[in-house]
């Protein structure tokens, strides 16, 4: 009986130990099979993924940040556009002295011709009043000869809101069409009466404000 026992024990110590461990390695391979299956539903990252997300992130970036600074710029600029055409222009807008000189093409009957054509030449400053009265100074000549010496002479002009108008010189029936810088820094002229005269001056620049 005893002996029978002694066998019995050692039976089971030999086969319960295999049990659990067979219990283990089960559970153990389980285990081991859960894992690698998150491994495979995981898809490995292929080296240098994060750097191009980075790169790609800091390109994004730079490209909003151009793109904003050009729809400013181009605010500003019609912001700045936008108030010196709404300002315009009035009388006051031409004030001081502007510089002038031009040569153009004379026909009859403009200054006396009859027939052919001739070259008239001037040179001169006007002065605006900012009122719509001002003062020329101004030599002229035809054909190289000096027709008006160094003189001054009364004019008046206009001036509408969006920057064109006229000048006249009533003493000598001249008639000028005017186009002003909206900031009255300077104009174009060019003739319009008496018919045949294509002189035109411009840009002439103002060079001082009256006093």
């Amino acid at each position: 009986m005893k002996g029978w026992l002694t066998k019995a024990t050692l039976f089971a110590g030999i086969a319960f130990p295999a049990v659990g461990g067979a219990a283990w390695a089960g559970g153990s391979e389980a285990h081991s099979q859960a894992g690698f299956d998150r491994w495979l539903a995981v898809p490995a990252k292929p080296p240098g993924s994060s750097r191009r997300r980075t790169q790609m992130k800091r390109a994004g970036s730079w490209a909003i940040a151009i793109a904003g600074l050009a729809t400013v710029g181009s605010l500003a600029a019609g912001a700045v556009y936008a108030g010196e055409n709404e300002r315009g222009c009035t009388l006051a807008t031409l004030n001081g002295q502007y510089l002038f000189n031009g040569t153009g093409t004379l026909f009859p009957p403009s200054f006396g011709l009859t027939s052919g054509t001739a070259t008239g030449t001037s040179a001169g400053f006007h002065i605006f009043n900012g009122d719509g009265t001002g003062t020329d100074f101004v030599t002229f000549s035809v054909n190289g000869t000096v027709v008006v010496p160094s003189s001054s002479s009364a004019i008046t002009y206009t001036l509408n809101h969006d920057c064109t108008g006229t000048y006249s010189v009533p003493s000598a029936n001249l008639l000028f069409d005017i186009f002003v810088a909206v900031d009255g820094s300077a104009l174009t002229v060019i003739g319009i009466d008496p018919p045949g005269d294509a002189i035109s001056w411009g840009p002439q620049p103002r060079v001082g404000f009256d006093q």
